[in-house]
């Protein structure tokens, strides 16, 4: 999503999220609409981004906060016999139990400090040898913040308003598993018979001050791991990646015919960073393929 579109989306969850519902989603339909380039039809969704905002608007979410959750989320692979696939964890903090100065001086470096609620995009930050002590007391002012005033239920932007603002805030603090930069992702989008892995490479990413212009990404088939964006092909064994996103299926499918599993892969070892239910917020254009709307439409038969 561009900036505009966000600030947009931002706007109405300010106005109407906690307020208004009914505007709020007569709202957000119509920017949708105006952005899509077509009105979904919600009775009968066709395509993916139909029932990815279908799924959006109606799906019952208490059903997922378990597994949304970054925190809760570690027991369930561990209930569901995946746990050699979590992110190890350094600590957790809380509203009765917040960060410190030595808390943060205390971590091997370098490491990622995040809320447990929300996007990679926010609240997210990478503390090095190089990171001053000044950096880190802001670090710690930040999120203390968080914990100590923002409610459950309470939105502060759109990315917020499906899932995360049902949970409670606290803060997560992991290992940089690629030691240097964030690592690249390979993010699966799982249907019952098909998977496609959106593989994305941050290296430059940080390099050039956050801005998400250089990300570097393409969609793959993993029945022949082609793209379908262009002609390239990817290098990469998924045999295992495959096999445990079939495993989760078959865990999640009476309540969710599609999801997509986020995994990393690091000295040989794969990790799983999380599963989402909700790509781009129903937003998703293939990276603004000019095709698109065929893949849309594709997808959306997927979706079983």
């Amino acid at each position: 999503m561009n900036d505009k579109l966000v600030k947009e989306l931002d706007g109405i969850t300010r106005l109407y999220y906690e307020n208004d519902r009914e505007q709020f989603e007569k709202s957000l339909i119509n920017i949708w609409t105006k952005t899509m380039g077509y009105t979904p039809n919600l009775q009968q969704p066709k395509t993916y981004n139909e029932k990815l905002l279908y799924m959006y608007l109606k799906a019952d979410q208490s059903k997922i906060l378990e597994i949304v959750d970054k925190i809760s989320f570690k027991k369930w692979l561990i209930k569901h016999r995946l746990y050699q696939y979590q992110v190890p964890t350094l600590a957790v903090f809380n509203r009765q139990n917040q960060i410190t100065l030595l808390d943060l001086n205390k971590f091997a470096k370098p490491y990622i400090i995040k809320l447990n609620n929300s996007t990679e995009n926010e609240d997210l930050y990478i503390v090095r040898e190089t990171t001053s002590q000044a950096e880190l007391m802001q670090i710690a002012i930040h999120f203390n913040d968080i914990l100590l005033n923002k409610k459950v239920n309470q939105s502060r932007n759109f990315y917020e308003t499906w899932c995360y603002s049902q949970i409670k805030p606290q803060v997560l603090v992991e290992p940089l598993l690629g030691k240097q930069t964030l690592v690249a992702d390979y993010k699966i989008f799982c249907f019952e018979e098909e998977q496609f892995c959106l593989y994305m490479n941050k290296d430059e990413i940080e390099k050039n001050n956050w801005n998400w212009d250089f990300l570097k990404s393409d969609i793959f088939d993993l029945k022949n791991n082609k793209s379908i964006l262009n002609d390239e092909t990817i290098d990469f064994d998924f045999s295992e990646i495959k096999s445990v996103c079939q495993k989760i299926y078959q865990i999640l499918k009476d309540d969710f015919k599609h999801f997509r599993v986020d995994f990393y892969y690091v000295d040989n070892r794969l990790y799983i960073g999380e599963i989402t239910f909700n790509t781009s917020n129903a937003f998703f254009t293939f990276w603004d393929d000019p095709q698109w709307r065929q893949k849309d439409l594709e997808w959306g038969k997927y979706w079983k």
